[in-house]
């Protein structure tokens, strides 16, 4: 669930990157145009430079990673959603006085109210607060047509602008449901195929890579699978305890993250064990690759433990092969390695290899 989390956030904060320029571009575009044709009543004088400047704070605040922005952008939604309802009503009382008011270019922007609201708040509160603001604009047209203050036409222009925002109220409210849906099945797919302890490819997922590079290596790229193991993992869970245990795994894979190239994957296959796959390398490509690995986990200082060594084992893969020969041949060729003192890579039909 908090990696769901992390990932709306990540994609509220790709939203807000283009809403908020955008936002304080166009009030500072309507604030201008206004003073400079003289059509700026007070409401637009006054609101326009407070909106852009919450805007562009907001905007500042999100750059910089900042606590604040939470508090910046609830309060965008109050400051905007004031704005809405004043002009709407602006518009309605006019229509007492028999001044002549239209429904202007405000209008085009009442929609990020309700985009707004499902950016801040959960689903259900950004329905609540919508289909609130909804109502009391609803009522205040309704006590106008009862005392027939509104004309066809502009009785006409009110009803579509309010039906408009009925869909675009229906349309985030599903869209936000759907949101969650993709997310959370993509969170069950991750979860499916990736280790918890070490957010590394899990086992089934580096199986459908062999699968996979078997089936796409030509002849000519030569296919390496490598599983490793940590030497003596059992005396460090036993004397340490499990978390330091879970600590040196999670170190173990980030340091093995660190050097990927793109034609290297490695993921966790259980327990202390890792698995490697290199396309792309001939033998001694391959060597020196797994050596320098080796090296770094060998000097790496590792919490409480201090040092650890790994031992590996290494097969080339050959076209007939299935997933499983090839598999069990790493794995004969590292119990070779453990077997002849550890700390070590053996491979596995390396006469023939070299």
């Amino acid at each position: 669930m908090m990696q769901q989390e992390t990932t709306l956030q990540s994609v509220k904060k790709t939203v807000y990157m283009y809403v908020l320029p955008i936002g304080f571009i166009g009030c500072t575009m309507d604030f201008i145009f206004g003073m400079s044709i003289g059509t700026n009543e007070t409401v637009e004088r006054i609101s326009s430079p407070i909106i852009g400047i919450w805007l562009l704070v907001s905007f500042i605040l999100l750059l910089c990673n900042s606590p604040l922005f939470a508090r910046s952008e609830e309060g965008l939604f109050w400051l905007v959603g004031a704005y809405y309802n004043i002009k709407f009503y602006t518009f309605l009382a006019a229509q007492y006085t028999g001044r002549t008011e239209y429904i202007d270019g405000f209008a085009l922007w009442m929609p990020l109210v309700f985009i707004i609201l499902f950016l801040v708040f959960e689903r259900t509160k950004a329905l609540t607060f919508s289909w609130a603001l909804l109502a009391v604009n609803v009522m205040g047209v309704v006590v106008i047509i009862i005392e027939d203050r509104l004309s066809l036409e502009k009785a006409r222009i009110v009803l579509q602008l309010l039906l408009s925002h009925v869909a675009y109220v229906v349309f985030l409210g599903v869209m936000e449901k759907f949101k969650y849906i993709f997310f959370e099945r993509s969170l069950l797919n991750k979860m499916a195929y990736t280790d918890y302890l070490t957010n590394l490819p899990n086992r089934r997922s580096i199986e459908s890579t062999i699968d996979e590079q078997l089936q796409q290596s030509a002849s000519s790229h030569q296919l390496w699978v490598v599983i490793f193991d940590i030497d003596h993992f059992k005396h460090i869970n036993d004397v340490y305890g499990h978390q330091v245990g879970d600590t040196v795994l999670q170190q173990l894979a980030e340091l093995v993250k660190r050097d990927l190239s793109e034609h290297e994957v490695v993921g966790r296959w259980g327990g202390e064990e890792f698995i490697f796959v290199i396309n792309n390398m001939d033998y001694n490509e391959m060597r020196k690759r797994i050596e320098r690995l080796k090296h770094e986990i060998e000097s790496h200082v590792f919490p409480v433990v201090s040092h650890v060594t790994a031992s590996f084992g290494a097969t080339l893969c050959f076209s007939e092969d299935t997933t499983r020969d090839i598999l069990k041949r790493a794995d004969d060729a590292l119990y070779a390695a453990k077997r002849n003192g550890r700390n070590q890579i053996c491979v596995a039909n390396e006469e023939l290899l070299v």
